[in-house]
């Protein structure tokens, strides 16, 4: 057993697993993903795999127990769940997926798969993106991430905090000032971690990526300081996916928030704003990858005074928010609105 430094490429030696090479045929090893406990399924393409647990310490190898499945040469931790990558039944080939009994071994089918390679050579663990499309900081702004594990399972996020710019954004929290967090979250357990910006410091924006490897609830507060009591707040739920087109509800005052998750596409996003089937003014800007902005709609279109609502178009998914702030500073969040990307709109 090595282990492999990924900046290099190094290896270095853990120790001798004690597993024996020679399996009677072709031999099939696959080794977990997305788990604290490392499996290796070991045996040969004609006859059950036997699932092992290693010691990451030594390298040495334990038998748990046979799987019942044949030629598995992937292992990956779902959600709690142990799922192997079969490709022979006896010795017919037949590509499955099998859920493993991480206690006794045993395999039960869950899937056949079709349309895959001759082989398994690995399975990637799930994870789930939530974007964040507007977060604030100093100018008497704080942002609050919350975490919700509703499941049995433990899920481990990694949020990125990103600038206007594209750049990585150090964000204050009490543990300290990062740009990236990792966070573990116990079955039944949450977060709910507020920033420690300086409230008279500059107003500094940006947007957020969690990756999870488990679905939770995700949410952003956006909250407005002043004279240090709190006066105004949003929430903003997380996106878990980018889109092409959003239509909400907008009058002048109402902000829009808009961030391109793309690290290598620039996104041209139009602003169109619709007021009794009329169409009010529009405007375009070029996104570049990473970047964010955000905007009162009056302001951006020319426009003096309008009820209505929005059309947000993009040339490549973006995430998006608006704020309704026609009371401000008593303002509240408006719901994404995306849409489908073959979605007709009225102006487009």
């Amino acid at each position: 057993m090595y282990s492999i430094n990924p900046g290099t490429g190094a290896a270095t030696l853990i120790g001798p697993t004690g597993l024996n090479s020679n399996v009677g045929g072709p031999p099939t090893i696959g080794l977990s993903a997305g788990s604290p406990t490392l499996y290796i399924s070991y045996g040969n393409s004609y006859s059950s795999a036997t699932l092992y647990s290693v010691n990451t310490t030594t390298g040495a190898a334990t038998p748990i127990g046979s799987t019942g499945a044949d030629g598995i040469g992937a292992v990956v931790l779902v959600n709690g769940t142990l799922y192997g990558g079969s490709n022979w039944q006896g010795t017919t080939q037949a590509d499955t997926v099998t859920v493993l009994n991480p206690a006794t071994g045993a395999g039960v089918l869950a899937a056949s798969v079709s349309g895959g390679a001759t082989q398994f050579y690995g399975l990637a663990p799930f994870n789930q993106i939530y974007y964040f499309s507007q977060l604030a900081l100093g100018g008497g702004w704080q942002t609050t991430l919350t975490y919700i594990n509703y499941s049995t399972s433990t899920i481990t996020c990694t949020t990125n905090f990103v600038s206007d710019s594209g750049a990585p954004l150090s964000v204050p929290f009490s543990g300290g000032a990062v740009s990236t967090r990792t966070d573990t979250l116990q079955a039944g357990q949450s977060l709910h971690d507020q920033s420690q910006a300086d409230l008279n410091a500059p107003v500094v924006e940006g947007w957020a990526q969690a990756i999870c490897n488990g679905p939770i609830q995700a949410s952003l507060l956006y909250r407005l300081y002043q004279q240090g009591a709190p006066v105004g707040e949003a929430g903003v739920n997380a996106m878990t996916a980018p889109a092409t087109k959003f239509v909400t509800f907008a009058q002048t005052k109402t902000g829009v928030a808009y961030g391109n998750p793309s690290s290598t596409q620039s996104a041209v996003v139009t602003f169109t704003v619709v007021s009794a089937g009329t169409k009010l003014g529009s405007a375009n800007l070029t996104l570049p990858p990473l970047c964010h902005g955000a905007a009162n709609l009056g302001p951006l279109l020319g426009l003096a005074d309008f009820v209505g609502f929005v059309e947000i178009t993009s040339s490549v998914p973006i995430i998006s928010l608006s704020l309704n702030a026609e009371a401000y500073p008593v303002f509240s969040s408006l719901p994404p609105g995306e849409l489908s990307g073959s979605t007709p709109l009225v102006f487009q």
